[in-house]
């Protein structure tokens, strides 16, 4: 895989630290892993979705940070996965924080909209 140039990309980078961070933090490698390919094809979809679903989820904000990210990679390296890493890694560390992960389970439809602005997602 030929390698990609994210120096003026300081989100991702400090993205993978925070992973790097997360993983240390882990006992659990494989599991934590797991958990962030799921938030990775959560964040995609996110990504992926049409404008009129966009603007009623509430996701224009990613979206121009998004395009804003995608400036700074050449269009050849702008991949998807590439594009919300921050946001995965983000989503990950709530996967891998079982008491989020409960209260997230336990929690009513009202309750998930003030969730979004504490991630700062």
């Amino acid at each position: 895989m030929p390698m990609v140039d994210l120096s003026r990309n300081v989100e991702i980078i400090t993205a993978h630290r925070r992973w790097g961070r997360l993983l240390a933090a882990t006992s659990d490698h494989a599991w934590a892993r797991q958990q962030f390919c799921c938030a990775t094809a959560i964040v995609t979809r996110w990504h992926h979705q049409d404008w009129g679903t966009r603007r009623a989820a509430g996701f224009d904000h990613l979206h121009a940070r998004w395009d804003r990210r995608a400036l700074t990679l050449s269009a050849s390296d702008a991949a998807t996965s590439l594009l919300v890493t921050p946001e995965a890694v983000v989503l990950a560390e709530i996967l891998c924080d079982l008491r989020w992960r409960r209260h997230l389970a336990m929690a009513h439809d009202f309750v998930l909209v003030s969730f979004y602005p504490k991630t700062g997602l």
